[in-house]
């Protein structure tokens, strides 16, 4: 809806947000991934049509995470991904976008949850509270997950520890 207003009042930054930010959501709501890959790489060639920036970091972003979800049982690309993985969070540390680096390693906590991997889902959690202590980034709409996934990891000790 937001995305479609914006492009009726003209407002194509915000249309272009929304756009990404609809994109965050389809990993969320457990829609088919091979869907999400296509709506998202539909968006991508959109954005980068119009070449508002931050929106195509993010749905880059986003894309790159729905492969990451696709492919974790590939040994071969998993070290892939550690690789890009760090060429990300090198980029996003760059262009001085906290909120998006946030981002970036809660998502990453949220592949892990879901795959059992409490471990590293706990080293990205820290990773994002770190951003998020340092920075005071309490305003940004993802924090909120980083406190429910951080609630799932905790609850994952304690059943662990009984």
């Amino acid at each position: 809806m937001a995305y479609h207003k914006g492009l009726e009042t003209g407002d194509i930054h915000h249309a272009s947000f929304a756009l990404a930010d609809k994109l965050l959501l389809l990993l969320y709501t457990g829609k088919n991934l091979n869907e999400c890959t296509q709506e998202t790489e539909d968006a991508v060639t959109y954005l980068n049509k119009i070449n508002i920036s931050l929106p195509q970091l993010l749905a880059q972003m986003i894309h790159y995470m729905i492969r990451k979800f696709q492919s974790v049982h590939d040994k071969k690309e998993e070290k892939n991904f550690l690789r890009k993985d760090e060429e990300i969070i090198t980029t996003l540390k760059s262009t001085n976008n906290l909120g998006f680096l946030c981002r970036f390693y809660i998502l990453n906590a949220y592949m892990n949850i879901i795959f059992g991997k409490m471990d590293d889902a706990e080293k990205w959690n820290n990773m994002a509270q770190e951003v998020i202590r340092s920075t005071g980034l309490v305003q940004d709409y993802s924090v909120p997950d980083h406190y429910m996934f951080q609630g799932l990891i905790l609850c994952n000790k304690m059943v662990r520890l009984i």
